[in-house]
């Protein structure tokens, strides 16, 4: 065996120390939007299944365990299936689904975080007919989702951190070649509030780092001053 010192590009899991040795840090992140909104003393929730469980509780929170502050939040974890994602398509989404309405109409919460799987890990199958029966699924359970919290008053805001299910193959020599990797394309980002027509800023390259703003602006608040521009106008 060689004597051969390895190190990673950076440090993935910090809790964990995976890998011991690498070449850039990780940033720290401090000031996060679930940071700012407990300070705010505003009640949540955050659901998934395993599979995006740690990408709406540990990565939403700045790369941070556990609670920011237990007496406000409510993490929900639904256990996924263990198969390949093509052989069960739907994955979890009903079940998140009728969780999150639960909660919502416990009238109990100010903001929810709700994450389907779906679309990105039978995407990453190269399944094209399971990854169709898989954004079907998200599609009803969205549906019923957005019209629970039309019923309940509130605002929902639909979009993606990235694409997959969007390019499912390429064309070569006339051939289809499966495309199982996240794709560049822009996401869609879309406002659904029944009460009043609201006004977008002129942002020249929208993104996700505008998002957090955003979520400030519909719950009323101003955003912190160090975060990027909201995608709505001021008034």
């Amino acid at each position: 065996i060689p004597n051969i010192f390895y190190a990673g590009m950076l440090q993935y899991d910090g809790d964990q120390n995976i890998p011991n040795n690498y070449l850039v840090s990780p940033p720290k992140i401090q000031g996060s939007v679930s940071e700012y909104l407990c300070s705010e003393n505003i009640k949540s929730f955050a659901i998934s299944e395993t599979q995006k469980y740690g990408h709406v509780t540990y990565f939403w929170n700045g790369n941070k365990s556990g609670y920011i502050n237990k007496d406000l939040e409510n993490y929900i974890e639904i256990p996924s299936d263990n198969c390949p994602f093509n052989e069960k398509p739907e994955m979890k989404a009903m079940e998140i689904t009728e969780k999150s309405i639960n909660l919502l109409n416990s009238k109990e919460y100010d903001f929810a975080r709700i994450n389907f799987p779906n679309g990105d890990m039978v995407g990453h199958t190269g399944d094209f007919d399971a990854t169709v029966t898989s954004l079907e699924v998200t599609d009803k359970c969205t549906e019923k989702l957005v019209k629970t919290i039309n019923k309940l008053e509130g605002i929902t805001i639909i979009l993606a951190d990235h694409g997959n299910a969007d390019k499912m193959f390429s064309i070569k020599n006339n051939e289809k070649i499966p495309q199982t990797a996240h794709t560049l394309n822009p996401v869609p980002f879309a406002i659904i509030n029944a009460d009043e027509k609201l006004s977008f800023a002129e942002i020249s390259t929208p993104g996700l780092a505008n998002v957090a703003s955003t979520i400030c602006n519909l719950l009323g608040y101003e955003a912190p001053k160090d975060y990027d521009q909201s995608l709505l106008n001021d008034k």
